[in-house]
């Protein structure tokens, strides 16, 4: 029922980014992810290129395997805004997602030069060498964010349960779990 509020709300108010935001959600609701591209790419040539709607974007076209068009619009975002911590960091999801592995480890390893103790980026770079098998970088990964006070004790806690829940794991990497412990 929203849907043709929404439509005729862009039509109406062109220029606030919300409108276009909620009509892409309403129609990859209704799983027509290509409308909701539609929206946001005429979001883009209205208004430029905004970060919540870029990011939508990017997700939704990874969802349809239009990877190559995800990493262009991670690299415009780059582009725009070349010293805000969080776009490479996008640029490294996109290329994890789109299998280019070895230009997903350098923008991940960039983004952590640019800021050793962002808690978002070491997460994200944690979760890629786990999905990866890659247990020594992982280890090494999730002992910086030991270190960081911005890191949840809570969430230390709970990785550490995680951690010797799996047998295998916690078998091969005894001593580097006890010293994150």
């Amino acid at each position: 029922e929203a849907l043709p509020i929404y439509q005729r709300l862009v039509k109406i108010d062109s220029k606030n980014p919300d409108n276009y935001r909620i009509l892409a959600l309403l129609y990859q609701r209704r799983e027509q992810p290509y409308s909701a591209i539609a929206i946001l790419d005429s979001a883009d040539m209205r208004l430029g290129k905004m970060e919540p709607l870029t990011e939508l974007k990017r997700h939704l076209l990874i969802s349809t395997s239009q990877h190559d068009r995800a990493i262009e619009e991670a690299q415009q975002v780059i582009e725009a805004v070349p010293y805000e911590q969080s776009t490479p960091l996008t640029l490294a999801e996109t290329y994890a997602a789109a299998g280019r592995d070895s230009l997903a480890r350098a923008k991940f390893k960039e983004t952590i030069a640019m800021d050793s103790t962002n808690v978002r980026a070491l997460s994200a770079y944690a979760d890629y060498c786990s999905h990866k098998n890659d247990g020594a970088e992982y280890i090494a990964t999730l002992q910086r964010l030991y270190t960081i006070d911005g890191f949840s004790f809570e969430r230390k806690i709970d990785l550490i349960k995680r951690l010797m829940d799996n047998n295998k794991f916690y078998g091969e990497n005894y001593f580097a779990i006890w010293r994150l412990a």
